[in-house]
């Protein structure tokens, strides 16, 4: 296989001192050794800014930026331009990789003539649950319209950028947005139409470790509104390009208010206040999703809890249904 191509791969660090480690040594340890690796020191209060600089003086592979606190898309954007390989890809600092992600992620890159890849992933859980989402049989290829009817679906990737690898010219002028934590669906769609293809390998080579207190796992208010405001954009964004993916653009959009129903619902039976504008976009979440219940309950034939919130939503009962649970809980 080829082996003459820098690899940069970009880790946000931002007070993992337990997690570090074992993050970077995954890296480390990939079967792809023309790698560098960037890790951007986001202000940590604890021990990571130390364990980033020890763990670069044992390995001339490791560059390290400290800086400011400026959240997730500042790390990865001062990342991206300290960074001078060919190929990009981003691992969360609490998450691992196996051996052979990088290798695998190249080659297929570079066999299929595609400008992203994709692996699929392994999500833990403190329980010590682990699910496998987004694995395929066999390699895959898309085009540019295909690779955005899957991110669309939610079939076999999401909208996340750290199981993927990128050519680096897909970010001559992208960067993350700063200030929001919803920033991978804000430039992902943005990334695929700049493809000629996105290939798909046949393995589950990232670990996504769910962890309590992760920004990615928590969810309130501003969180969903930011998901309700990109997903609006994204839809729009597809629908002038692509007005052939309007029932695909529906199911995205669909389940991307689902998400903002339940999250906004909650904390109304919960006792949270909501605001007038975040009442009227409930109930108009909420329209749009029995609007569109069909096309929503055919994508969602594999997800058993899915198709019960739909069908909750769909005859009124999912409001009583939370509030009965909080009944049983007590709170």
């Amino acid at each position: 296989m080829w082996d003459s191509d820098l690899v940069s791969v970009i880790v946000p660090v931002y007070n993992v001192e337990k997690y570090l480690e074992r993050c970077v040594c995954s890296i480390l340890s990939q079967t792809y050794k023309n790698i560098e690796v960037i890790l951007v020191d986001d202000g940590s209060y604890d021990k990571s800014g130390e364990i980033c600089d020890r763990l670069a003086k044992e390995d001339s592979r490791i560059r390290v930026i400290h800086k400011q606190n400026g959240g997730l898309s500042s790390a990865r954007n001062a990342g991206i331009d300290a960074s001078s390989g060919a190929y990009i890809g981003f691992v969360d600092s609490d998450d691992y990789i196996s051996p052979v992600m990088i290798e695998k992620l190249y080659s297929a890159v570079r066999d299929t003539d595609s400008q992203i890849a994709v692996t699929g992933r392994v999500d833990k859980y403190e329980d010590a649950r682990e699910v496998v989402s987004f694995k395929t049989d066999s390699v895959q290829r898309f085009d540019r319209k295909d690779a955005v009817r899957e991110l669309l679906l939610k079939r076999i990737m999401d909208v996340s950028a750290c199981d993927k690898l990128f050519k680096r010219e897909l970010f001559e002028d992208i960067r993350f947005p700063l200030g929001e934590t919803n920033e991978d669906n804000a430039v992902m769609f943005k990334l695929l139409l700049r493809c000629d293809g996105v290939v798909h390998t046949d393995s589950a080579d990232y670990y996504y470790c769910h962890r309590g207190e992760s920004i990615s796992v928590s969810m309130n208010t501003k969180k969903a509104l930011l998901m309700d405001k990109n997903a609006e954009a994204n839809a729009e964004l597809i629908r002038g390009i692509y007005p052939e993916l309007e029932r695909e653009i529906i199911i995205y959009t669909g389940m991307h208010k689902m998400l903002f129903y339940h999250t906004l619902l909650k904390i109304k039976v919960y006792g949270g206040a909501i605001s007038n504008e975040e009442k009227e976009i409930l109930r108009s979440s909420k329209a749009f999703i029995k609007k569109n219940y069909r096309y929503l309950m055919e994508n969602a034939d594999a997800e058993k809890n899915l198709r019960t919130q739909l069908r909750l939503i769909k005859f009124n009962l999912y409001e009583p249904v939370l509030r009965l649970k909080r009944l049983i809980k007590g709170k």
